[in-house]
């Protein structure tokens, strides 16, 4: 297990190095699409463009979707918890999956303009808690080692 996160980590990073040096060579809003239909000899370029946007549009629909699968199934967790007697079904977890699809799809299309101060509030209140978390910390370690 630990061998993992180390080499997910390697690998990941090396992906990242690697896409950073492509970005700096070649800057554009495309993306991964667009440095593949550069870079890719001329005569597949086109088809592996394709695929890396195709692909790429799968993994945000793959991302969108795992987002909301724990929700549902803490929503019945919870019901099980408050009532020992409930057996949860798998269509309560998909009806509950499509509600909230629903929910945020409706909050996108229909309120994302009109309270997009929230994520403001939002990112401030997690900036000062980061600050307020992490800046004792140092004093508060420097503090136990003159103790000890």
């Amino acid at each position: 297990l630990m061998y993992g996160v180390i080499l997910i980590f390697v690998l990941g990073g090396a992906c990242a190095l690697s896409m950073a040096e492509i970005a700096s060579v070649y800057p554009t809003a495309g993306g991964q699409y667009h440095w593949t239909s550069i870079l890719a000899p001329e005569s597949t370029s086109r088809g592996l463009s394709y695929w890396c946007g195709a692909i790429n549009v799968f993994g945000w629909i793959a991302s969108a979707a795992g987002f909301v699968v724990p929700f549902p199934t803490m929503v019945l967790a919870l019901a099980s918890f408050w009532n020992p007697g409930y057996v949860a079904q798998s269509w309560h977890i998909f009806l509950i999956y499509q509600g909230l699809n629903f929910v945020m799809t409706a909050y996108n299309i229909f309120l994302l303009k009109r309270t997009i101060w929230i994520m403001d509030v939002g990112c401030k209140c997690y900036a000062s808690c980061l600050v307020l978390i992490f800046t004792p910390q140092p004093l508060y370690v420097a503090k136990e080692r003159l103790l000890i």
